[in-house]
């Protein structure tokens, strides 16, 4: 990201303006310290990659780039995540402690980083770390009712 100077106050402006018509009705997912993520350095074009440093609860984020450049207060539009994040009805796959073995299972709730698993059987796993937790694999669709919903 330094490779070169601030941008001009006009152009800075700018940025800023078309993060808040691209933010415009709609919403994005919270990101959390520690998160790898890519964002566009000064507001420009190109992403670049670094991880969240903090959460400002105004809707920006302090970023170190992977380059060891820093910047205090990156709006969340001009950020992308390099990392899956989750909602409500998700299918995920938990990594169960003890075994190590992976349990599918549903979101039911996240809350400041961590998740609410449900897992069908009965059992709900609460505060789940995303460091957990991935993707369940793609299932080939078979017979109706062999294979899971789609």
């Amino acid at each position: 990201p330094s490779q070169g100077a601030a941008l001009p106050p006009a152009a800075a402006a700018a940025a800023s303006a078309a993060a808040a018509a691209a933010a415009a009705g709609r919403r994005f997912t919270p990101l959390r310290t520690g998160m790898k993520v890519a964002a566009k350095y000064g507001g420009g074009a190109k992403y670049y990659p670094g991880v969240i440093t903090r959460d400002n609860g105004d809707d920006t984020y302090a970023i170190k780039y992977d380059d060891g450049d820093t910047e205090d207060a990156v709006k969340r539009p001009l950020i992308r995540t390099e990392e899956p994040i989750w909602s409500e009805g998700h299918s995920v796959e938990v990594r169960e402690a003890g075994t190590g073995r992976y349990l599918l299972g549903v979101v039911t709730r996240h809350n400041r980083g961590t998740f609410d698993v449900d897992f069908g059987d009965g059992r709900v796993e609460r505060r789940v770390g995303p460091e957990r937790m991935r993707e369940p694999p793609a299932r080939e669709s078979g017979p109706e009712g062999v294979g899971g919903e789609e």
